[in-house]
Formats: C-alpha cells, structure tokens, sequence
C-alpha cells in the first residue's frame, strides 16, 4: 500500500477510535507525559529489547514521510505507558510476547533483532505476521491489530498527529462569548437521548 493512501487509512481509524475511546483511555492519554529524553527514558512495561521492537514496528505502522512518523513522536513510548496502566495481564503478555517472537525470527532469519533490519526485511516480517503465516500464527496477527490500534491512537492524539496530520481547532468555528441569545434561538443540549 502506498504511503499516502495509508495515512488516509490511518486518519479514518483515528477518528473512529476517537469516537470509542473508554474513560480509562482517556484518563490514561490524559495524565500522559511524553518523555523529555526519547532515549534515555526507562520503560514501564517493555524491556529494552521490547522498547526498541516496538519503536521500529511503530514506524511500520507509520513510517516518515513528509511528517513525522510514529518513532519520531515517541508512540512506542505511549504504548509502553498505555499497557502498563489500561491493559489487562493477557493483552500485556501478548504483546510483549509479540515482540519477543519477533526479535527471535529476525534472529533466526537475519542473524539480527528486527529494530537492526533493513526496511526491506522488516517488511516482509511484517506481511507475515499480517498474514498469521508461519512462523506466526492468527492469535499474533489479532495482536499485531492490536498493536496497530495503539499506534495510531497514540500518533494522532500526539502534537506532531494532531496538528500536522489532522486538522486541529480546539473549538470549532470559534469561540464568541458575548453572543445574544436571541441571535442564537436556543441552547444546546448537552445530555444525550434516552
């Protein structure tokens, strides 16, 4: 798939995660401090090894074009954080577990971890683990779904997603504090139908 029509695939998920966000999600995305040092900062649930697993396969997910991609704005790093606070023992085993199978094929394979393949090999890794093909299965590729839906929440809530992907107003058609009420002709609801 080209870039550019994965980006529109990605923009459209992001505003359908948008829309189905928990409370906890979005508590969670709330209190989140991006690191000050993308580097240095130690993970929360990953091991290094994971950390640098999930920083390349990241950037699979979005890689960079003419933006940022999502190792650039530190998605791993949210992932990291997001799991360790909102996942459940299952969903945090399966993806760490996801990430150690794929520093082991890469190592089989390419005598290398994957964050050290080439673009090229990590690609191909990468349509098998899609595909549940062997050495994958189709309980990794529903986690590699998974994975993929992290990414791109944790992309376009981020500065970098929100601003130079997305459109970004934070109110919408503007904000006029002295508006008449008349010239309004009623107020907005803000509970919903029941």
């Amino acid at each position: 798939m080209a870039d550019a029509s994965k980006r529109d695939s990605l923009k459209t998920l992001a505003g359908l995660l948008g829309l189905g966000l928990s409370a906890t999600t979005l508590d969670v995305l709330a209190d989140y401090q991006p690191p000050q040092d993308l580097v240095t900062d130690s993970p929360k649930l990953f091991s290094k090894a994971q950390m640098r697993s999930a920083s390349a396969l990241a950037e699979v997910v979005i890689p960079t074009t003419d933006t940022p991609g999502a190792q650039a704005v530190g998605a791993h790093h949210y992932l990291d954080y997001h799991l360790s606070r909102c996942a459940s023992k299952p969903e945090q085993l399966a993806i760490t577990g996801l990430l150690d199978k794929l520093d082991a094929t890469a190592l089989r394979g390419h005598e290398r971890l994957f964050a050290a393949l080439n673009a090229e090999q990590q690609s191909a890794l990468v349509e098998k683990l899609h595909a549940g093909q062997a050495p994958f299965t189709a309980a990794d590729a529903d986690t590699w779904s998974y994975f993929i839906s992290l990414v791109v929440l944790a992309y376009y809530s981020s500065e970098v997603g929100a601003t130079q992907e997305l459109s970004y107003l934070a109110v919408p058609g503007g904000y006029d504090g002295d508006m008449p009420f008349s010239e309004v002709g009623r107020a907005w609801s803000l509970q919903p139908f029941i």
